[in-house]
Order: structure tokens, then C-alpha cells, then sequence
């Protein structure tokens, strides 16, 4: 391709036989041909700071060169004057041409300038400087300068005024119409060379590529079509593109790609073809409507993507999720029924326990009861600890939000872990930070991630302190984050066991478990409820000089904490039951006959009368017939269940108002949720530890709504 023509090419015709004068012509020349070459070429061009910069240096150096030596010869003289005159309009042409630079696009600029040079080298380089040039080379020879001035009108008369009309008439006839011309042959190309360009991606693009008529009749196919579908153009030339669907889409499918097509010229979807081997391929495929200038359809083209892989592995994730999902089911059906198994014995155990410690005198027997509780309550313990891990893996834990006394909490946690402590000669420590509001939060998670430190820096130190801690890291105008920690002198452990304590199931190592017992399950329990909680857990420890293990939890302010001391009540409800409901007739609908009898026994022992039905039927019959005060009752029964009966039980008049706990060894949240929503009002889970149980009968038959 052509890049630069000289339009105007330096010669005879443009000299004026002064050396310095000419030198400085010829640039002014030379930029004037390269502009042209650009408009005409699309060549590179300077930037219009350097043409403007040329300019002025030709305004300041040849200005100031030919105006000293045409004063030399001739000062003050009208063409001296008129000719000064002129270079201050080159210099005003100047400006107003650099103003338009940013208000019009560069190459309307640039031809502007070309202009204006064009009339500057015709009408003042080639007429003006010439004539004033022909007297200073004339005066030499003894003219005068009239003479020398008539002279020069002669010889710039006939054939110099024929050069100049000469010169218009290139820029005219020769620049203008051969930069339009030549512009156009120059875009021709550009688009000849896109389109080659186009060529060659339509050629070696891996994805597949149709075009079809107004009639949606294939008229061109892409080699990669070819390879993703097996066809060749001569095959499928003329053909619709059905006769490659496996018919699995509907006519309301197709119907709403024609309607995108027909509306916004474009339609994107997936769709199932067959290739010519016969093989099924899952396409992603984008069509594009090109229309002619009337604005008819003239073609469509398809792009196809081949995702065939990407479906496929889809539907292995899918089958995967799905098989997942029923094994979690699976294993959630194993959990419940074995938690609902093993409670019920443990139930009995803890209520024959508690019962025969009521009984029980003699110190011997009295310490093998105590040993008995304990066993029971550890296997509670580690059932608990399964099933909270169980709950959390399906991502069924959900957090209550209560009223929370951060400071009771942690010592209620050193409470209950007193005599423990004391067994083992250890110094039981809390040091709270005192909080300036009260918080809301789940009170049993919190005390279950406490107990949890706490359990284990007991079971793992000899001798020395644990320490139960509180403080406060950080503030908003609605939350505060906590952290608690237990500190303890133990035994330690190193970075590497730190690093995976927090896994399930993990110890320091086997020998832990066989000699302190033990699941490891309790740490990985704190680490997903302080991250429910919004916060994170650690440890720091050293083998031989101790640990501190802490977790941190973000929890909503509930209020200003006031001087004014809670009541405490100090009587336990066993007591209270005792002197002010005795005689209150309770039925226990129960289908399990030691069940039963160990919760007749521990309801008697407050002074409670009890009835009985083994089955949600029985029970409506009951209800329907006799005035209780509170039903306790069981989800899994024969004949009918506990949620079926509770929901006929609200139904009859003496069911409205009556509490309906239910009592039973299903355990988890969803459970409780169940019983809930059938229209129950508490929730007790086997085992059931006696006090908990007096707790829940007092709330309830202190209830207001109750008769």
C-alpha cells in the first residue's frame, strides 16, 4: 500500500534564489506533503502539537529572516509593508486553526491546515516572495528600485501567474479529489483486509458456525461444524436446520425463539441436537439476524457451542447432589432412630436413678448411684454431641435469640463445674469484664461452648487453676463481640496437634482418648457455633505449662444493664410444685409401659396425680371426657402419634386451652419445630433429667391462661 505522495514536490518552479529563504520554503513544503499523505493514506501524521510547533518555529525563524533582509533592500516600502501585513494574518490563521483542536475530529483539523498551507504556497510563498526575491537579486546589478520593482512585475506577469494558477488548480483538481479518491481506495482496503481477517477467524474458530437465508435454508458451514457434527456444506446446503433436532423441544419453545428473532433480531439458548453419527450433543447457541438495507432478513448466523462434557458432568454433579442428599437422609433416618433408642433407656435410667436417691441412705449404695448418673449423663453427653455435629453438617442448627446475662452464664458454667473441680484439688477462677449493656443471643449455645473448654481443661490438669474469662474485643451501636476463653495449667499440647484440633473426632492423639476418654467431638461443636455466631476459635498452649482455647461471638445489644439486682428465686420447683399444686391431675400418654412408670413415679414424688393412655386415641377419648390440668406426651406411639393426637386434641373444648408438652426421645430441632407447629407448647427430650422436667411442669401449671 502506498504511504506518502508528494503533491507538491520540491523544485525550480517553488525556489526564489535565496538560499535561506528556499531552506526554510521546503520545510514548510515537506510538512504540507506529509499531511496530505496522511489524509490520503490514513499514514501516520504528527500529533497536531508538533504541526503547530512547526508552524510557529516557520512563523518565528523565516518571518524574521525575510523581513530583515526585504528591509535591508527596500525599508518602509508599501510591498515591505504589505508584505509584513500578510505574515501576521499567516500568524491569526494559525491560532484560529489550533482552536478548533478538541472541538473537531483530527482530521478535519489537519485538512484545514492543509488548505490554508495550499493557499499560503500559492498566494504569498510562490507570488509574493518570488516578486520581493527577483528586486533584492536585481539591485546589485545598478537598478534603481523602481526599476528593479518593474522588472519583477514583468517576469512574475506571464508565465509565474500561470504557476500560480497552475498550483490552485492541482489542489483543486489533483490534492482534493485525489485525497478523496485515494481515502476511499484506502478503506476499501481496510475493509478488504478485515475482511480477510473475518476469513480466517470464521475459518479456525473452534466453534461452530451456520448461516442461513430469509428462509432459514443453510447456505455456509465453518470446518469446525463439520468436525462438531460430522457434516459437510454439500450435504445440509438448502436444508433447514431441524434435521438436526432430536425433537425433544416443544412448540413453545421454538415459537419463543422465533419471537425473539423476529422482535430483536437475536435469540440465545440451549438446545439438544443429533450429529450425523447419531450421537446426542448439548448445544449453547447464539443466532444473529443480519438484515439489508430495505431492512428485510438477508441472513442468519448461528453460533454453536459444543457443551455437551459440560451437561454431562452437570447431570454426574446433579446425580451426585442427589445420592448425597440421600445418603444425608439416610444417615439424619439412622441418627434419629438410634438417638430415640438409646434415649429411652437412658431416660429410665436417670429417672429410677434420681428416684432411688430420693430412697437411698447408705453411703455405698448412695456412691454407686452417683456413678450411675454420672455413666448415664456421659452417654448422654456424647448422643448429644453426635447429633449437634449431625445437625450442623446438614445445616439444621439454627440459633435461638434470648435475653442473655453474660456474667450469670459464666458462672453458672463454674457452678456447674464445682464439684468437679474440687474432686481434683483444682482453683476454679472467673474473671468477667463488666458490660455496659445486656445482650441477646443463645444462652444454651453459649453455655455449651463454655462447658465444653471448660469439661476438657478440667479433665486434662492435675493440678493448678482453670480459669473461666470474658471480654470485650469490639463495639458497634447495636452489637458487641465477645470473646470467652478458659484458661487452664494442663497438660499442653504442640503447634502441630493445635493445628487440627478443631476437626471432628480429633485428639492430641490416641493415647488421650484411651487415657482421659472422650470423642472430640466438642471442640469442632464450639468452632461451628461461634462461626454461626459470627465469630472465630482458638488456642494457645504450650506442652507441659498449659492451654488457653477461646471463641468469639458477635451478639445483638438488648439495652442499657441497670443497678436494679434481679429477684433471684432460690426455691427449686420440685419444692414448689410440692406446696402449691397437689392433686393436679396430669396425663401421660406414653406407649412404652417403663416410661411410664418411671414418670408416674417422678410426677407422684411432687405430689402430682397421673392418668394414662398408651396412644393418641386413647388420649382424645380421655380429654374429651376428664378436666387435666397438663398433658405430657409422646411423639412416636401405635394407632396414632402424638402430633396427629394433638392436633385432634385442640379441636374438642376441653383441648383448647390445656398445656401439651411433648415428652419424647426424638430429639432434634426439627422435631421440636414439628410439635410446635401442631399445636403443642413445650418440649422436653429423653432422657429427661427430673429437674429440667419439674422446670417445664411449674412453668406451665403457673401458666395464666391455664384453669
Amino acid at each position: 500500500m502506498i504511504a506518502q505522495i508528494e503533491i507538491f514536490p520540491w523544485n525550480e518552479n517553488f525556489k526564489t534564489g535565496i538560499p535561506e529563504i528556499d531552506q526554510q520554503h521546503k520545510r514548510l513544503i515537506d510538512l504540507l506533503n506529509q499531511l496530505v499523505s496522511h489524509l490520503a493514506f490514513q499514514s501516520d501524521a504528527p500529533t497536531l502539537n508538533t504541526v503547530f510547533e512547526e508552524l510557529k518555529n516557520y512563523a518565528v525563524e523565516h518571518f524574521k529572516t525575510e523581513e530583515a533582509i526585504w528591509h535591508r533592500h527596500f525599508p518602509d516600502d508599501p510591498w515591505e509593508i504589505s508584505h509584513r501585513r500578510a505574515h501576521d494574518n499567516f500568524v491569526d490563521e494559525v491560532f484560529r486553526l489550533k482552536a478548533l483542536e478538541g472541538t473537531k475530529p483530527f482530521d478535519d483539523v489537519i485538512e484545514g491546515i492543509v488548505t490554508f498551507l495550499t493557499s499560503w504556497l500559492a498566494y504569498h510563498i510562490l507570488e509574493s516572495d518570488k516578486r520581493l526575491a527577483k528586486v533584492v537579486l536585481a539591485l546589485p546589478s545598478g537598478m534603481s528600485l523602481e526599476q528593479a520593482k518593474e522588472l519583477a512585475n514583468n517576469e512574475m506577469s506571464g508565465a509565474t501567474k500561470a504557476l500560480i494558477d497552475t498550483v490552485m488548480a492541482m489542489y483543486d483538481n489533483l490534492a482534493h479529489r485525489t485525497v478523496l479518491l485515494t481515502r476511499e481506495i484506502n478503506k476499501r482496503r481496510v475493509a478488504e483486509r478485515d475482511l480477510e481477517l473475518a476469513h480466517l477467524v470464521y475459518q479456525s474458530i473452534s466453534d461452530c458456525i451456520l448461516v442461513t437465508d430469509a428462509n432459514n435454508r443453510i447456505v455456509a458451514i465453518n470446518p469446525a461444524f463439520t468436525q462438531t457434527m460430522g457434516y459437510t456444506l454439500e450435504e445440509i446446503q438448502g436444508k433447514d436446520p431441524k434435521v438436526f433436532g432430536l425433537g425433544c423441544h416443544d412448540e413453545a419453545f421454538f415459537k419463543a425463539m422465533w419471537d425473539a428473532l423476529n422482535t430483536n433480531g437475536r435469540w440465545q439458548g440451549e438446545l439438544w441436537n443429533r450429529r450425523k453419527n447419531g450421537e446426542e450433543c448439548a448445544v449453547s447457541l447464539t443466532i444473529d439476524t443480519i438484515f439489508d438495507e430495505e431492512g428485510k432478513v438477508d441472513r442468519r448466523v448461528a453460533l454453536y457451542v459444543d457443551i455437551t462434557n459440560r451437561k454431562r458432568r452437570d447431570e454426574e454433579l446433579e446425580l451426585a447432589r442427589i445420592r448425597a442428599d440421600a445418603a444425608n437422609l439416610a444417615k439424619s433416618e439412622f441418627l434419629t432412630n438410634m438417638s430415640h433408642e438409646i434415649r429411652t433407656p437412658i431416660n429410665i435410667i436417670i429417672g429410677l436413678a434420681h428416684l432411688l436417691g430420693c430412697e437411698i441412705k447408705e453411703a455405698l449404695h448412695v456412691q454407686k448411684l452417683a456413678k450411675i448418673k454420672e455413666s448415664a449423663n456421659h452417654l448422654l453427653g456424647v448422643i448429644n454431641d453426635i447429633l449437634d455435629l449431625s445437625k450442623i453438617e446438614a445445616g439444621k442448627l439454627t440459633l435461638e435469640e434470648k435475653p442473655i446475662a453474660i456474667g450469670s452464664m459464666v458462672e453458672n458454667v463454674a457452678s456447674m463445674l464445682a464439684d468437679r473441680a474440687k474432686e481434683k484439688n483444682l482453683r476454679l477462677i472467673v474473671e468477667n469484664e463488666s458490660l455496659t449493656h445486656k445482650m441477646l443471643g443463645d444462652p444454651t449455645r453459649l453455655q455449651q461452648a463454655m462447658l465444653n473448654y471448660a469439661n476438657n481443661s478440667i479433665k486434662f490438669t492435675k493440678k493448678g487453676t482453670v480459669t473461666l474469662r470474658t471480654q470485650k474485643l469490639d463495639e458497634t451501636d447495636d452489637s458487641m463481640l465477645l470473646r470467652f476463653e478458659v484458661e487452664d495449667t494442663g497438660i499442653g499440647m504442640d503447634a502441630e496437634t493445635q493445628a487440627r484440633l478443631f476437626n471432628a473426632f480429633e485428639q492430641a492423639d490416641s493415647s488421650t482418648t484411651r487415657k482421659f476418654g472422650g470423642t472430640g467431638l466438642g471442640l469442632a461443636i464450639n468452632k461451628q457455633i461461634a462461626q454461626l455466631m459470627g465469630g472465630g476459635v482458638g488456642v494457645k498452649s504450650v506442652p507441659g505449662e498449659g492451654s488457653r482455647f477461646w471463641f468469639t461471638a458477635r451478639l445483638k445489644k438488648n439495652g442499657l444493664i441497670t443497678q436494679t439486682a434481679d429477684v433471684v428465686k432460690t426455691e427449686s420447683a420440685e419444692t414448689d410444685l410440692l406446696r402449691d399444686y397437689p392433686g393436679y391431675l396430669i396425663l401421660v400418654v406414653e406407649d412404652e409401659p417403663v416410661n411410664l412408670e418411671v414418670t408416674q413415679m417422678l410426677l407422684e414424688e411432687v405430689g402430682l396425680s397421673v392418668d394414662f393412655a398408651e396412644n393418641g386415641v386413647e388420649a382424645i377419648e380421655k380429654v374429651n371426657r376428664t378436666d387435666y390440668r397438663l398433658v405430657l406426651m409422646d411423639m412416636q406411639m401405635p394407632v396414632m402419634g402424638g402430633l396427629e393426637a394433638t392436633r385432634e386434641l385442640r379441636k374438642l373444648p376441653n383441648g383448647k386451652g390445656i398445656p401439651i408438652i411433648a415428652m419424647t426421645a426424638n430429639a432434634f430441632t426439627d422435631d421440636r419445630q414439628r410439635c410446635l407447629d401442631a399445636g403443642m407448647d413445650d418440649f422436653i427430650s429423653k432422657p429427661v433429667l427430673p429437674e429440667d422436667l419439674y422446670a417445664t411442669l411449674l412453668k406451665w401449671l403457673s401458666y395464666k391462661g391455664v384453669y
